[in-house]
């Protein structure tokens, strides 16, 4: 039988630094994914019981905007969402083998926040400029944003 020690351990690789190893397995354009994490955003915000979203850009920014939290939606007890952000999650009501958007917003943007009733949460980065914040919809409390 073959024994192990401590040393035969190895780390893996946080969900960020596996996502940019392999972006092309992740976005269908590495070069500018922008677009496609503001859709996997929306749908993942419409898979999880979001009536209303809303894309934005303004310049290098983007904001995915709803009328509920989504983020926080079938996590228990989530309390730092820089967790969500920075790990691969599941998200079974978009079917198999998929995974929440958060963390492609997290590895790929310069920055990114939670706009939250009023509040702003930054992730990561620097906060947003207050041209980005006033496109908050009016009925929509809830937004994501990030910027490339």
């Amino acid at each position: 039988m073959t024994t192990f020690n401590i040393d035969d351990l190895i780390k893996l690789p946080s969900a960020c630094q596996l996502i940019k190893k392999n972006p092309g397995q992740y976005v269908t354009n590495p070069e500018s994914p922008a677009l496609d994490i503001a859709s996997h955003l929306m749908t993942d915000a419409l898979s999880l019981s979001a009536k209303k979203v809303v894309v934005q850009q303004f310049n290098d920014w983007f904001l995915v905007s709803a009328e509920k939290d989504w983020v926080r939606d079938n996590l228990d007890n989530i309390k730092d969402l820089s967790v969500v952000f920075s790990r691969l999650i599941a998200i079974p009501e978009k079917g198999i083998n998929s995974f929440r958007g958060e963390v492609l917003a997290y590895a790929f943007s310069t920055s990114c926040f939670v706009y939250e009733n009023r509040t702003t949460c930054v992730i990561k980065g620097d906060a947003p400029p207050r041209a980005v914040i006033d496109l908050q919809p009016p009925g929509l409390p809830f937004s994501v944003g990030f910027s490339i």
